[in-house]
């Protein structure tokens, strides 16, 4: 218990340097102009341990309209999953999340940095088995208010295509919220 409390606080200790390097740091270039809009999807690896034990991957997919050189408008789609057993028991876990907001960009060359907070639902749906002593099942499903602060970095890889790494902190506002940590890397398409 006492390591996993260790972790999550080195976890968030990360994310804060992290957007504090972004948000602080950034250096004036003259670069090419940012892309009007930006479409992306990749694999997302998330910290539910306070949901079930062990992290959980998935998918996002989303999209950039940039309004200005600095600014733009996010949306933004997750789905995860995760299986696990628990002596007698099976539980599958699984978020599908819908965000929107804001997110500003910075220039260092040809990589940009972002940082962005985003607003929206996070559907958790929970189906507990058990086959002892007899079948047994339970569900719950529940869609709850989600705030996303995170930010990363983009790296040019071809004319229209570059690749995204980031980092994201989640909180679920449930019943019970739900604080979660997650990165991701993805494919970006510049039109």
């Amino acid at each position: 218990m006492m390591s996993t409390v260790l972790l999550s606080m080195k976890t968030t200790c990360l994310a804060f340097v992290l957007l504090f390097a972004v948000i602080i740091l950034p250096v004036k270039v003259d670069a090419q102009d940012l892309p009007l809009v930006q479409i992306f999807g990749g694999l997302t690896f998330l910290d539910t341990s306070d949901i079930v034990e062990h992290p959980t991957t998935g998918w996002l997919a989303g999209g950039v309209w940039n309004l200005t050189e600095k600014f733009g408008l996010e949306i933004h789609i997750s789905r995860l999953e995760h299986s696990q057993s628990i002596t007698f028991l099976e539980i599958d876990s699984q978020f599908l999340t819908l965000l929107a907001g804001p997110t500003k960009t910075w220039r260092f060359g040809p990589v940009q940095s972002f940082g962005h907070l985003l607003l929206g639902t996070t559907q958790l749906d929970i189906l507990a088995v058990s086959d002892v002593p007899f079948p047994l099942s339970g569900t719950s499903q529940d869609t709850n208010g989600t705030l996303l602060i995170g930010g990363g970095i983009e790296i040019p890889l071809a004319q229209h295509l570059s690749t995204r790494f980031g980092y994201d902190y989640r909180r679920i506002f449930a019943v019970k919220s739900y604080y979660q940590h997650g990165i991701y890397l993805s494919a970006v398409y510049n039109f």
